[in-house]
């Protein structure tokens, strides 16, 4: 029985403890995969006793054979394995305690604590009767950490089926009109402006159009820049707080549960990410068994536990299951559901998403109630303004070049070719836009609908500073999110520059609607006569900023400095380091002899229609316009001035980073007018000298990249 307590407490530390401490952190899991009290149940006493039973049963086995010093050098094993788990685990959240990585420390120099932890706990077990009793008393961590899951309500909420922690205001409606809500993701109100603050009506011709029909509510900022907290900050009219998970049962008087309640409304809810939607909604049913359920369960949470112990930087890390992430599988193709809470995965078809929530839009008996939550503009940036993917199916990831985790380079360069690929998807959202108001339109729905187009967060695109975290300089980047209300009614357009929130929404809708409102609500309705005092911003750091928000009009300045004004109607011209070259024949330059100490590598090494080297075989068409490449070999320290060319002519201009760690990897836009017709092999040039841009020296390309390996990191599907 003593043996039996080691076992369990190294157990309970190494493997038990982190394991549902990950799951308490992720209960959106359990309710994506309607994981049931039962199923969980023998998932955590698998995790419990399941490794101790077996290595106490071999332990016992030898001794019963006669094997009696075996049998200690075996138990002596599993206390050093037992402890060498220990010591990963406590070295990796002694790392994060330090924030190692921030401070240039690897992972790996902490992971080392696991040999001495693994030398020293056999030794102690057999002399230190301190440590043993020590031992004993951690073992009733088998049974305190499983009670510690039931804390949390959401976990509470979905395996024992326990209230919402608050009630509701009563959910009548006293003004049943239709209601078509759209959220964005990672949308800066302010790039859909021009240099004079008015829309751009060339290149959203969308968003203008709505704009002529209601209010645009110019100064409106988002209260959180992620959106696991932006998005039910905006359904629950409340200042989100970074312990809260977005479900339901930590958000219990959310707008989905208001409009349920009410009973007087069909339901349609696209919501990709988070679980606010009432499970009464829902139509992604599992047909797994009970068996299945535990198997799987058990599977993802050994998996992330392998994770979380592993340092980082090592390359091999297990593949855990999309669903962890709150990414789903596409539906099947067949008859599509028109009502309830429909799931898609959040990085994928996004344009099926679109098309399925347009066919949604029909008359019903009941008064409608729209929502949809869409991941556009925010990266994985794939998608051309039509739609149209420039990248291949199963590559597109959310590797970014010139990001070092969610960190800009220096070097605006890559910078700039980001915020193209990333107005290019607004342009796709514009054009969504376009597609629902025409929807309406002709289903007689637009003129007495409520019809509300907004944002749950920006997206930045300054050198050297975060994507996604914000700081005084980034304000204006990250906080300003458009918010278009069309009252029922409404014909005619207006700006307003008061003062408004993501968190004001709730409230205008109950306004509208003639529901009750909450006292508790932190916002407060758009058609109130007083605007709030302040704007409210949470997240990394919490500040309190003057209602008027000026700076916000920095990011569309920067916008045109950085791209320009292009000129065409529509058409937003690519970066490019040599503009000039584009599009000339190579007939026109002197090309050198000039043997190059490096090579490229190319992804892809021909723009049209099968790719080579290696083989892709698509599993959709796209327009390949997207080149990424990576110089090996000896490599200046200076930026490499590069033309991408095929066809006897120059298609793109580009440049190898200025920044050390960027310095080998670059990215070339070709324009899709200039894609040849049929499969043309690339050639890549370097230009000797960028001011007078006459010679060029072939730059030779080296067959056998690994495009899943180059591009597809491990954080492949980690979310904000």
């Amino acid at each position: 029985m003593r043996r039996f307590l080691y076992l369990l407490a190294l157990n309970a530390f190494a493997i038990l403890q982190p394991a549902l401490d990950q799951l308490s952190s992720n209960p959106q899991y359990l309710i994506l995969e309607n994981f049931r009290l039962t199923e969980v149940i023998i998932v955590v006493l698998l995790l419990a006793g399941g490794l101790p039973g077996l290595q106490l049963t071999a332990v016992v086995l030898l001794e019963r054979c006669g094997r009696g010093r075996l049998a200690d050098r075996v138990m002596n094993l599993w206390l050093a394995s037992g402890g060498a788990l220990f010591g990963l685990v406590l070295g990796r959240w002694i790392a994060s305690v330090i924030n190692a990585a921030e401070i240039g420390i690897p992972q790996s120099l902490f992971a080392l604590l696991a040999v001495p932890v693994a030398i020293v706990v056999p030794s102690l077990c057999r002399r230190s009767v301190a440590f043993q009793q020590l031992l004993a008393l951690c073992a009733a961590g088998t049974l305190l950490f499983p009670l510690s899951l039931l804390t949390v309500p959401a976990v509470r909420y979905q395996l024992l089926g326990q209230a919402l922690s608050a009630k509701a205001p009563p959910g009548h409606v006293g003004n049943p009109v239709p209601v078509v809500m759209i959220v964005f993701d990672g949308l800066n109100g302010m790039s859909l402006l021009q240099p004079d603050r008015q829309l751009n009506r060339k290149w959203f011709p969308g968003f203008a159009r709505l704009a002529d029909m209601s209010t645009f509510y110019r100064n409106t900022t988002t209260v959180h820049t992620r959106t696991d907290h932006a998005v039910p900050a905006m359904l629950t009219s409340t200042i989100p707080h970074e312990r809260l998970q977005p479900v339901e049962a930590d958000y219990p008087t959310g707008l989905f549960r208001l409009i349920f309640d009410s009973r007087q409304y069909q339901m349609s809810v696209f919501e990709p990410l988070t679980r606010m939607s009432p499970t009464e909604l829902r139509q992604l049913l599992h047909q797994r068994n009970s068996a299945a359920q535990v198997m799987r369960l058990l599977s993802t949470l050994l998996r992330v536990c392998i994770h979380v112990a592993l340092p980082q930087e090592l390359p091999l890390q297990p593949a855990i299951p999309r669903e962890w992430f709150g990414l789903v599988p596409l539906l099947n193709a067949g008859p599509k559901p028109m009502k309830g809470q429909i799931i898609y995965g959040w990085d994928e078809k996004r344009s099926m998403q679109g098309e399925h929530f347009i066919s949604s839009l029909k008359t019903a008996a009941q008064p409608a109630f729209h929502f949809l939550h869409i991941g556009l503009p925010h990266y994985p940036w794939s998608l051309l303004p039509s739609g149209e993917p420039y990248v291949a199916a199963g590559t597109v990831g959310s590797a970014i070049y010139g990001l070092n985790g969610e960190i800009w380079a220096a070097d605006e360069w890559p910078v700039k070719q980001a915020w193209h690929r990333n107005l290019m998807q607004i342009q796709y959202a514009d054009k969504l836009v376009g597609q629902i108001l025409d929807a309406l339109e002709e289903t007689s729905l637009l003129k007495q609908t409520l019809l509300i187009v907004t944002s749950d967060h920006g997206m930045c695109f300054v050198p050297g500073h975060s994507l996604r975290d914000p700081t005084p300089d980034t304000l204006a980047d990250l906080l300003p999110v458009p918010l278009f209300v069309k009252l029922p009614g409404q014909s005619t357009g207006t700006i307003s520059d008061r003062n408004a929130e993501t968190i004001d929404i709730l409230p205008t809708i109950a306004d509208v609607l003639r529901m009750q409102s909450d006292p508790l609500w932190a916002g407060s309705s758009l058609l109130a006569a007083s605007p709030k005092p302040r704007k409210t911003i949470r997240g990394v750091f919490d500040t309190v900023l003057e209602p008027d928000f000026p700076a916000r009009f920095d990011h569309t300045r920067r916008m045109y400095q950085a791209l320009g004004e292009s000129a065409g109607e529509s058409h937003i011209a690519a970066p490019q380091t040599l503009p000039h070259l584009v599009g000339k024949p190579l007939s026109d330059f002197v090309l050198t002899s000039n043997v190059l100490a490096y090579e490229s590598q190319v992804i892809p090494a021909a723009v049209a229609p099968v790719l080579y080297p290696p083989k892709v075989i698509p599993s959709e068409p796209f327009k390949p316009c997207l080149i990424q490449g990576r110089l090996t070999g000896a490599i200046p320290k200076d930026a490499v001035w590069l033309a991408v060319a095929a066809g006897g002519r120059i298609l793109a201009t580009t440049r190898t980073s200025s920044q050390q760690s960027f310095r080998e990897k670059w990215v070339a836009w070709i324009e899709p007018e200039l894609l040849p017709m049929a499969e043309t092999p690339l050639e890549i040039y370097q230009v000797e000298d960028p001011e007078t841009s006459i010679r060029l020296s072939r730059i030779p390309i080296r067959a056998g990249i690994n495009f899943q390996e180059q591009w597809e990191p491990d954080t492949l599907y980690r979310n904000d």
